[in-house]
């Protein structure tokens, strides 16, 4: 199930993963509110025929994103299954994220680049980043849950970031829907592969996830950053 994250992006892969560490705590890297008015952060992931075609034809809509003031921030996917395509786009308020996924325009352009099966789609506030440098970690791991209480969570969470390093998971970005703490959407950096995939697994784990009030399966997608 977990032969390699090198080779990433299993659609809908539900594991059990990453929201304490069962060591003391640390705080090292730690997470910071970016200031007011930095907007929202648009996820939308989704299937396509070919990526280089759906690639050539997101690269020429910037003209329709503009409309709305949205920016990309990401494009990841699947180093073996490249058709799953992951986007993280950056809107300057929940309206007119909203406007721009439900725009007429917008549903055109995905018809056109060949997007397929169910589009995974969320506004989510603008959340925690961490000040490490991404641009360092070409593979990544989005984690979505569900959880009780998000500041519970949240302090759980907060307490065992260098845990999560030495085992080579590392914190990126965490945030949730805007107007539902309860849905928790986390990406992370991949710095070593073999320990993260020991971390990701392990019993323990499990344990801290329960305590931590995480409700219903999580669900992980790996991914590769787009160059």
């Amino acid at each position: 199930m977990f032969s390699s994250l090198r080779h990433p992006l299993n659609f809908l892969l539900v594991i059990p993963i990453l929201i304490a560490a069962c060591s003391s705590s640390d705080t090292e890297h730690a997470f910071t509110v970016p200031t007011e008015g930095s907007g929202v952060v648009i996820v939308l992931g989704h299937e396509v025929v070919d990526y280089d075609t759906w690639q050539s034809g997101f690269s020429k809509h910037d003209s329709l994103r503009t409309q709305f003031g949205v920016e990309v921030q990401t494009i990841l996917y699947g180093e073996d299954t490249p058709e799953l395509v992951w986007i993280i786009l950056k809107a300057p308020s929940a309206e007119a994220a909203e406007a721009y996924l439900v725009d007429v325009g917008t549903a055109r352009t995905m018809e056109s680049d060949g997007v397929v099966g169910e589009i995974y789609r969320a506004v989510l506030d603008k959340g925690f980043s961490s000040p490490v440098d991404a641009s360092i970690y070409p593979e990544r791991l989005i984690v979505q849950h569900r959880v009780k209480d998000f500041n519970k969570w949240k302090e759980a969470f907060d307490g065992h970031i260098g845990s999560r390093e030495r085992m080579g998971v590392v914190d990126l970005f965490v945030s949730h829907p805007v107007g539902d703490s309860t849905d928790v959407h986390m990406m992370f950096g991949i710095s070593d592969v073999d320990k993260s995939m020991d971390y990701m697994t392990s019993d323990a784990l499990k344990i801290a996830m329960r305590l931590s009030g995480v409700v219903g399966e999580p669900r992980a997608y790996f991914v590769h950053v787009a160059e």
